[in-house]
């Protein structure tokens, strides 16, 4: 969009859901440019022969344009990679065997130190047997998921990310094909961090960096600074998370188990994924096409009907199947299913670090024959909660507790995600929705041993110990609280109080996208990433260079050391989990202070301001409005999104702009510098 205009953050909240309908693409048809031939001078041929000629050179010349995007649209590896070699492929991407594995022993009370990893990102296709279709995955050293990061608090970790993708081409070019602006930015996004004084590393293209140049590499230098926990990082381009670019991080503290001995804790990680069997990127463009012909939707229901009609828009592409570290997925109605396995030591307790690695289904996790007592969200030590299973969805995190129910406990036993379906709006016939893991209870494991048999819930017939199990609590997120020592709620007389709106919107081109108040996002040209642009003065700072900000970008720009309460009304008729690092400097997250059905009143809507948790992922359900409240230490831009992948490409963006304190200086690194630069070229 060429246009610019102040953008008004803070709307009425009392007035109705917008109808705003973007423009409809002025981009002029390629067709139209081509240079017509010069019409024979012969007086013999007539107007009718001349119409029928290029009528002709006009079928000819369509499909040759079409092949040519398609091929663009192609990635070089996928080009050269056939689907006779697809299944060699598949075994390259098969997950490491260290990246979901915990080094016991881990020295959690180290001093801080320094901690290198070198990064080359890259395409593969992968071939899926279960489905027989090749899709794209974006790797990591040639291993998806990639590499953990495993570290203690106020460590410093150093990621040299090389973007190995072999395209040749501008992003400028890249804007010539629909919807893929974003095909040749690479960068990761590290979920939850604070990156106090180095909101440049965020890895948000767009808002906090330039997209690393194919070719190119960029050097992530940050320090963990006070956050402790489970989180993970990701791709924040496109749809390439969910092709695979995701991998889990843990920071340790000396503190983090508590009272436990750490020689009775056996920890472990469980991270999540809703998968497609065929590329996002394809799917992407359907969700975002103008009248798409055949979607997603269709293709995967084996509606004929469905197949054959022409739709105005595209619904969320639901997912084929679930895994649990990589593996798992299947019907488990035989033994030649291949599960990730977790090894307990007799006599120890085991604890999960449950990462939603995903896109868009909710999941529900459980063990059979245990309760999962809760211990930490989002990087937040939790007062103790148990329950007999807990619904996740994408980005969030937990760390639970695993406690045996009764005493028939057998030595192996099934750990389970089942895709919620409350989020799909169609029936994936080919669906298979749920994911295994193996745990086994023993001093020794062996991947040839026998598989459970167990089921969910109690494993044994004890009627005290069923009547205990059903008086669990149901799981509910909003009512977790925060555990001993955690930062106090900040309280001010000045409170501000900022109201957004989601919703998901028709517009004037008969596509759908999703709005923040009056604006749908859309990621800036490469070499304008707003952080950028801010520290050199465009937006802020030089007044004789400052402009307002793009007609596409929603910015709340906040000043230093201000208590923020943002309202949030979910206008859709679905829940969003959504993502807020809050610009908050000491290692937390936003505080959940309350949420309810219809929109906000404050003068009748309770809200928590006792000892509400704290969390940087968050799910508001359907037309309900929700309340978070944050403190603006942490100078920088900090994105605020719908962490539905979908939702996010979609446009469900918005930013919230701090500025420096009146003793801190942002310099951008050079590197960044000079990739924004490349992008002119």
């Amino acid at each position: 969009m060429s246009g610019r205009r102040h953008v008004s953050w803070a709307t009425d909240p009392e007035v109705e859901e917008h109808a705003l309908l973007l423009r409809a693409d002025e981009t002029a048809d390629p067709e139209s440019e081509r240079p017509r031939p010069a019409a024979p001078p012969s007086p013999r041929i007539s107007r009718r022969q001349r119409a029928y000629a290029y009528g002709a050179l006009f079928l000819v010349t369509i499909p040759l344009f079409l092949l040519f995007v398609i091929a663009l649209l192609r990635h070089p590896d996928e080009r050269a990679t056939s689907a006779g070699s697809a299944s060699a492929a598949a075994a390259a991407v098969l997950e490491h065997p260290d990246t979901f594995k915990l080094d016991a022993a881990f020295d959690r009370t180290a001093p801080p130190t320094t901690r290198v990893y070198r990064w080359t990102v890259s395409e593969v296709m992968m071939y899926e047997p279960g489905f027989g279709s090749n899709r794209t995955r974006v790797v990591v050293n040639g291993h998806s998921p990639g590499p953990l990061i495993q570290a203690n608090q106020h460590d410093r970790v150093v990621v040299y990310v090389t973007n190995g993708l072999k395209a040749e081409g501008t992003y400028e070019s890249s804007r010539y094909i629909p919807f893929y602006p974003h095909r040749w930015c690479r960068s990761i996004h590290w979920h939850g961090l604070p990156q106090p004084g180095t909101p440049f590393y965020d890895g948000t293209p767009g808002v906090t960096q330039c997209p690393i140049p194919p070719g190119q590499t960029l050097v992530y230098n940050f320090t963990f600074g006070d956050f402790n926990g489970t989180t993970w990082w990701h791709g924040h381009s496109g749809v390439q998370h969910t092709e695979g670019l995701v991998g889990p991080i843990v920071v340790h503290s000396p503190t983090e188990y508590g009272s436990d001995a750490r020689s009775k804790i056996s920890d472990h990680i469980i991270t999540i994924t809703d998968n497609y069997a065929d590329s996002a990127k394809p799917m992407l463009v359907d969700y975002l096409a103008v009248c798409a012909v055949l979607s997603y939707a269709a293709r995967s229901s084996n509606n004929v009907a469905a197949q054959s009609t022409p739709i105005e828009t595209t619904d969320e592409p639901v997912p084929d199947f679930a895994q649990i570290n990589g593996a798992g997925a299947g019907g488990h109605e035989d033994d030649r299913g291949v599960y990730d396995e977790v090894s307990v030591p007799k006599g120890w307790t085991p604890t999960l670090r449950l990462i939603h690695a995903g896109s868009f289904a909710p999941m529900r996790i459980s063990v059979d024959g245990h309760a999962l007592t809760i211990v930490e969200t989002d990087g937040t030590p939790t007062e103790h909660v148990q329950v007999r299973d807990l619904l996740i969805w994408p980005a969030q995190r937990y760390r639970v507790r695993l406690d045996p129910v009764g005493t028939a406990v057998p030595q192996a036993v099934w750990v389970r995600a089942h895709m919620e379906d409350s989020a799909f709006s169609y029936d994936n016939l080919r669906q298979q929705p749920e994911a295994r893991a193996i745990m086994r209870l023993s001093s020794s494991s062996s991947s040839g041993a026998s598989r459970p048999t167990s089921h969910p819930g109690p494993l044994d017939q004890d009627k005290a110990v069923n009547d205990w199990w059903a008086r669990l609590p149901h799981f509910d997120e909003w009512t977790l609280h925060p555990g001993a020592g955690m930062q106090a709620l900040p309280t001010s007389h000045d409170t501000l109080t900022v109201p957004f709106k989601f919703s998901i919107q028709r517009t004037s081109a008969r596509n759908w996208r999703s709005f923040m108040n009056n604006t749908s996002w859309e990621i800036p040209p490469a070499r304008d990433a707003m952080l950028v642009a801010d520290l050199a003065g465009i937006y802020r700072g030089d007044p004789l260079r400052v402009k307002s900000y793009p007609v596409d970008q929603l910015v709340a720009a906040i000043p230093r050391d201000h208590v923020v309460d943002f309202v949030i009304t979910n206008l859709d008729d679905g829940d969003h989990p959504f993502h807020f690092r809050d610009g908050c400097r000491h290692g937390y997250a936003p505080w959940l202070l309350g949420h309810g059905k219809g929109r906000f009143r404050s003068y009748v809507n309770h809200l928590d301001t006792t000892n509400p948790i704290r969390r940087d992922t968050f799910t508001v359900p359907a037309r309900s409005w929700a309340v978070v409240r944050i403190l603006t230490d942490n100078a920088g831009y900090w994105a605020f999104h719908c962490h539905i992948s979908w939702h996010m490409a979609g446009g469900g963006i918005f930013q919230l702009a701090v500025p420096p304190a009146a003793n801190e200086t942002l310099t951008l690194p050079e590197d960044i510098v000079r990739h924004c630069r490349m992008w002119d070229k």
